[in-house]
């Protein structure tokens, strides 16, 4: 999304700055920019107003379960995996 190790600063738009202009990063793409804003904008609020976001996120059971399904892949994703066979053996 944003080459930042390049030096390069990202304004959440697919833009980036270096200096004073900007120049456009092809590989955000519009997705990619409204969820980097939002998440920009989640990290600016307060402690306890990210805490009302996240509750009221929760709230939501389809919300809820997808990032229960995020955490879980993304737990199983750092582990070591095995094949099929070692899988029934086990």
């Amino acid at each position: 999304m944003f080459n930042r190790g390049e030096g390069l600063i990202g304004d959440g738009l697919g833009r980036e700055r270096e200096g004073e202009g900007f120049v456009y990063n092809k590989s955000m793409s519009t997705k990619g920019a409204t969820a980097e804003v939002f998440l920009e904008a989640f990290k600016a609020m307060p402690k306890k107003e990210q805490d009302i976001f996240l509750a009221e996120m929760l709230k939501d059971k389809r919300m809820r379960e997808d990032l229960i399904d995020l955490s879980i892949a993304e737990d199983r994703a750092k582990s070591k995996s095995r094949s099929f066979k070692e899988f029934i053996a086990a």
